[in-house]
């Protein structure tokens, strides 16, 4: 069983944050197969513009960009999700593969060249 400590010694359980995850992740899931501007929480990182979101996989989310990049981002740091609403920039950018099917998030990085940014607090 997967417990926390501060359940086991505090009585405390942390259910709230773990509800807020999948709350986002409802949310999400009507912007799978859309272009996509995302801005983060983290001003460093700022965001992206003109990504598709493909996948959910608690707690990340892989995207595509306007160059056909991976990206896999940690929900938690999403600010915002919009959707592109400029129709002539919509049909400049590449066809977002329907078929694209992905079982685990880890499993398309596996063998392929990343850049890597990490954030810590």
């Amino acid at each position: 069983m997967n417990v926390n400590l501060d359940y086991l010694l505090r009585d405390i359980n942390d259910t709230p944050h773990e509800d807020k995850i999948q709350e986002h992740l409802f949310s999400f899931d009507s912007y799978i197969g859309k272009w996509l501007q995302i801005f983060l929480k983290d001003k460093e990182f700022n965001g992206f513009y003109c990504v598709d979101l493909i996948l959910i996989q608690n707690p990340q989310l892989l995207v595509m960009d306007d160059k056909c990049k991976a990206i896999l981002i940690d929900m938690t740091s999403v600010g915002t999700i919009s959707e592109l609403t400029n129709e002539k920039q919509i049909k400049k950018l590449p066809i977002i593969p329907a078929d694209k099917i992905i079982p685990n998030i880890r499993d398309y990085f596996i063998d392929k060249k990343c850049d890597i940014k990490l954030k810590q607090e």
